[in-house]
C-alpha cells in the first residue's frame, strides 16, 4: 500500500474510534517517511485526545518543525501547552498562530 493510502487508511481507524490501530498506522508511516507532516501531526492530535500530553506535544513540535506555518498545529501545540501549565510557552504558540493566521 502507498503512504497516502496508509495514510487515509489511519485516519479512517481515528474517526472511527479505533484508537489503537490508527496509532499503530500512524507510527508505521513516521517509520516509512520521518519527513512526513501528517502522521506526527495526526499521532499527536490521537495522543492528546487520550490525555498523553507529554507525548502529544513531542508530535506537534516535530510537526511544526516539518511546517511550522500550519495554524491547526501551532495552534493545538498551543492548547496543549496551556492544558500544561507551561503559560508562557502556550502564549508564545498563540502569537505564532495569530501571525500566521489572523
Amino acid at each position: 500500500m502507498d503512504l497516502q493510502g496508509l495514510f487515509d487508511q489511519a485516519r479512517e481507524h481515528h474517526k472511527q474510534g479505533n484508537l489503537p490501530q490508527a496509532e499503530r498506522l500512524y507510527r508505521q508511516l513516521v517509520q516509512a517517511a520521518p519527513g512526513g507532516f501528517g502522521a506526527f501531526y495526526m499521532l499527536g492530535v490521537l495522543q492528546a485526545q487520550q490525555g498523553r500530553n507529554a507525548e502529544a506535544l513531542k508530535n506537534y513540535q516535530r510537526a511544526i518543525t516539518l511546517k511550522p506555518d500550519f495554524a491547526e498545529a501551532l495552534y493545538n501545540n498551543g492548547m496543549l501547552l496551556w492544558q500544561m501549565r507551561r503559560f508562557p510557552e502556550a502564549l508564545a504558540a498563540f502569537d505564532r498562530v495569530l501571525a500566521q493566521a489572523p
